[in-house]
């Protein structure tokens, strides 16, 4: 699926930001079943380019995540495994507060990355302590939704989705580019050329 390569772009990045032998702690939540798939394809590509890199999986709740204790058993594992300099997760709510989490517990040069940044994430990737972030152009789907559905309304064709939908990896060079930074909204005027096409 081609979700399964969404967090490829931040993978790559850091390990070219690790020099080719980073080790990375894996935030898996089996209950989200999409996920599982994402994290087979994760672990076999940083097999692949990245022999030296190691992945360390750290499964974990909804409840976890939604509380505490999804950073205090990250801070945990971390300080278990001092090698450990890369955490990966599919959602930046899920490790909201974490770098102060890290701070507080003394560890350093510890970089988080993965899908679905905060406005917490960009704030890092702005003060360089994040090496990025991968973005999905969600408020541009909601318009699209709304075309489909105007479009059944009025009896008009829809036309064939083709899985496209703009994304775009978030670093230190662009981030001071974007047009906000609490939810990713892509820099092209899509609202008005709905607006045109609606003849509103």
């Amino acid at each position: 699926p081609r979700s399964t390569l969404f967090p490829y772009t931040t993978l790559f990045r850091s390990i070219a930001d690790s020099g080719g032998k980073g080790s990375v702690l894996y935030q898996y939540l089996p209950q989200v079943g999409s996920l599982a798939p994402i994290k087979t394809a994760f672990q076999a590509e940083i097999a692949k380019t990245c022999p030296a890199c190691r992945v360390t999986v750290l499964t974990q709740t909804l409840a976890d995540v939604a509380s505490s204790a999804g950073n205090s058993a990250i801070v945990s594992q971390l300080r278990s495994n001092p090698k450990i300099k890369y955490v990966f997760t599919q959602d930046g709510d899920w490790v909201h507060g974490l770098p102060s989490s890290l701070s507080a517990a003394g560890l350093t040069g510890v970089k988080v990355f993965g899908v679905t940044p905060t406005a917490e994430s960009y704030g890092d990737i702005a003060n360089g302590s994040e090496p990025a972030w991968f973005s999905q152009g969600n408020l541009v789907s909601s318009w699209m939704a709304v075309d489909a559905a105007a479009r059944f309304a009025e009896g008009m064709t829809i036309p064939t989705y083709t899985g496209v939908q703009s994304t775009q990896l978030i670093t230190n060079a662009n981030v001071k580019t974007l047009k906000r930074t609490d939810v990713y909204d892509p820099n092209f005027n899509y609202e008005a050329q709905f607006k045109t096409l609606w003849h509103v």
